[in-house]
C-alpha cells in the first residue's frame, strides 16, 4: 500500500514537471510568436533587438538585453531587463488581444532595469524636448550659470553624469466600467532623481479606448507627484559655481534672482514661499517637493495649452509641500509678460567658459572652496572640492551616490593641482617654472622673466594666450548607447 501511494505520488510529480515544462514551452512559443508581430508592425517607427526571452505562467514575460532603435532619430535606448506583467497567464494574451481591437487591458505593468541613454544622442535631445527639458533637471537649471546657457552632454559629463541610467516601474489600471485608469510611475536615475506618482484619467466620452488616449479626449480627475533629488542639484551648484569662480551659497542667491527674473519675464510673479520652497529644494541632496492636484471637477487636457496660467492654476488647485511641510502661500500673480527677443540678446552676452588652470601644490591652502584635481606621484587622480588644507593632509568633498564623501589626501604625496575656474589663477599661485639645466639662482633672480609667465595679457584675454595655463580636458569615457 506504502509503495503503491508512492508510486503514485512519483507518477503525478513527474506529469505536472512534464506539464509544466509542455505550458512553459507553449507560452514561449506564443509569446515568441506576438513579439515577432509586434516587431514587425513597429518597423516604421523602431527596431527591437533583444537576447533573450523569459515567459512565466504567473502572467509574466520578461526580455533580457533589449536595444530600441528609433528609425528616424539617432541614438539607441538599451535596457538590461523589460518585464511586463499583466496578473496572470490568461490577462498576458487577452491583453494582446484588447490592443488590437484598440481597448485597453484590465491592468498591465512594465518593469524596466538598467535603462541606459546617452546624454549625446538625438534621442536624448527629443526625449527632452518632449518632456519640457524635465527628463532630468528643470528648464531653470542653467540661470546664472556663469558662461553656460544650457546644459547638455558636455555639462552633464563635467558633472559626473556620462550617461542616464534609470530603473522605472510603471502601472496602468483601467476601471471596471471603463470610464478612468489610473496611471502610477516610480522612476529612479541613478544619482539624479526618484520620481514617483499617480494619476487618475477620465474619458471624456466613454467608453476608454486607445483612440481616446491617443487623441487625449481624456479628463485630468487628479494627480500626485514626488520629486526627490539624489544629487544632480548639488552636482549643478558645484559646477556652476566653478563656471562662475564663486562659491555655491553665491550662485545660490544670483540663481535664485535669475529665476524670479525669468519668470517675472514670462508673466509670473511666485509668492516668497514658492520661491523659498524651490531654494530648498535644490539646496542639497534628499529633498523632495510634493506636488498635489486636486480639481474641483475633471480638466480636459486638451484644452489646457489654451488655457492662461491663471485659469490653470485655478482649475487644478496645486497643493505644493517640501519635505513633507506645506507650503503656506502657493499663490502667483500674473503680470505682463515682456517680449521674448530681449531675454535672448541678454542671454547672448555669456563669458567663456570654465576649464581646469594648473597651480602651485604649495598654495592649496589658499584654494579652500575650489573644485580641483589632484594628481600624485603615484598616477592616482582625484576630483573633488577643497575643504581643508591647513595641516599635512589635504581634504576633499565630493558627490558619491546621492550623498557627500570626504576624503584626505598626503600633501606630501601631490604632483600636480589643477582648479576648475573660469579665468586663470593669479600669478602667485600658478606653478612654479622648472628651471632650465645650466641656470642658476642669480640667473633667474636677473632675469624675472623666466621666473614666472606674463599674467595680465593672459587673463584679459579669458585664457586664451600661450601663458594661461589651461589644461586640455580629456574626452569623457561615455559608454555606448549599447554593449
Amino acid at each position: 500500500m506504502k509503495k503503491s501511494l508512492r508510486r503514485t505520488l512519483i507518477a503525478l510529480a513527474v506529469i505536472a514537471a512534464l506539464a509544466y515544462l509542455g505550458a512553459k514551452l507553449y507560452v514561449h512559443r506564443r509569446a515568441d510568436l506576438a513579439l515577432r508581430e509586434l516587431s514587425y508592425a513597429m518597423r516604421d517607427v523602431a527596431r527591437v533587438d533583444y537576447k533573450d526571452l523569459d515567459t512565466g505562467l504567473d502572467g509574466t514575460l520578461t526580455l533580457e538585453q533589449v536595444t530600441l532603435h528609433p528609425v528616424r532619430i539617432q541614438g539607441e535606448m538599451y535596457v538590461q531587463s523589460l518585464t511586463l506583467d499583466a496578473g496572470g497567464l490568461d490577462d498576458l494574451f487577452q491583453a494582446r488581444h484588447l490592443l488590437e481591437e484598440g481597448q485597453l487591458p484590465r491592468s498591465l505593468v512594465l518593469r524596466l532595469q538598467g535603462l541606459r541613454l546617452n546624454f549625446n544622442s538625438a534621442l536624448f535631445r527629443r526625449l527632452q524636448e518632449w518632456t519640457g527639458s524635465m527628463l532630468v533637471g528643470t528648464p531653470l537649471d542653467a540661470l546664472a550659470c556663469g558662461g553656460v546657457d544650457h546644459l547638455g552632454a558636455n555639462e552633464y559629463s563635467d558633472m559626473g553624469y556620462p550617461y542616464l541610467a534609470a530603473d522605472a516601474h510603471l502601472k496602468l489600471s483601467r476601471g471596471r466600467d471603463q470610464q478612468a485608469v489610473l496611471l502610477s510611475w516610480d522612476v529612479n536615475t541613478a544619482d539624479i532623481a526618484r520620481i514617483r506618482g499617480e494619476a487618475v484619467l477620465r474619458a471624456t466620452e466613454p467608453p476608454l479606448t486607445l483612440g481616446t488616449v491617443d487623441d487625449l479626449r481624456l479628463n485630468l480627475g487628479s494627480m500626485d507627484l514626488r520629486y526627490q533629488d539624489q544629487g544632480y542639484f548639488d552636482a549643478r551648484n558645484y559646477y556652476c559655481a566653478a563656471q562662475r569662480n564663486d562659491a555655491v551659497p553665491a550662485f545660490l542667491d544670483d540663481h535664485m534672482r535669475a529665476v524670479a527674473k525669468y519668470l517675472r519675464d514670462r508673466g509670473a510673479v511666485p509668492s516668497p514661499a514658492l520661491l523659498a520652497g524651490y531654494r530648498r529644494l535644490i539646496s542639497a541632496p534628499g529633498n523632495e517637493i510634493h506636488l498635489a492636484l486636486r480639481p474641483a471637477s475633471p480638466v480636459p487636457l486638451t484644452k489646457l495649452p489654451d488655457m492662461t496660467g491663471e485659469r490653470i492654476m485655478a482649475a487644478l488647485a496645486p497643493g505644493v509641500a517640501v519635505n513633507g511641510q506645506a507650503l503656506a502661500d502657493t499663490s502667483i500673480e500674473w503680470v505682463e509678460p515682456v517680449p521674448q527677443v530681449a531675454a535672448k540678446h541678454e542671454q547672448a552676452q555669456t563669458p567663456h567658459k570654465a576649464r581646469y588652470y594648473p597651480a602651485d601644490p604649495s598654495a592649496v591652502g589658499e584654494l579652500v572652496g575650489s573644485f580641483a584635481r589632484i594628481t600624485t606621484f603615484d598616477g592616482d587622480v582625484h576630483e573633488g572640492l577643497i575643504q581643508e588644507a591647513g595641516g599635512a593632509r589635504v581634504t576633499l568633498q565630493r558627490r558619491y551616490q546621492g550623498g557627500d564623501m570626504s576624503y584626505g589626501v598626503d600633501r606630501a604625496d601631490i604632483k600636480s593641482l589643477a582648479v576648475y575656474r573660469q579665468t586663470p589663477l593669479p600669478a602667485p599661485l600658478r606653478p612654479k617654472p622648472e628651471k632650465e639645466a645650466g641656470t642658476s639662482d642669480a640667473d633667474t633672480a636677473a632675469n624675472p622673466q623666466q621666473a614666472q609667465p606674463s599674467s595680465a595679457g593672459d587673463e584679459d584675454r579669458g585664457g586664451e594666450g600661450k601663458d594661461s595655463g589651461a589644461v586640455a580636458e580629456p574626452a569623457p569615457e561615455t559608454p555606448p548607447d549599447a554593449e
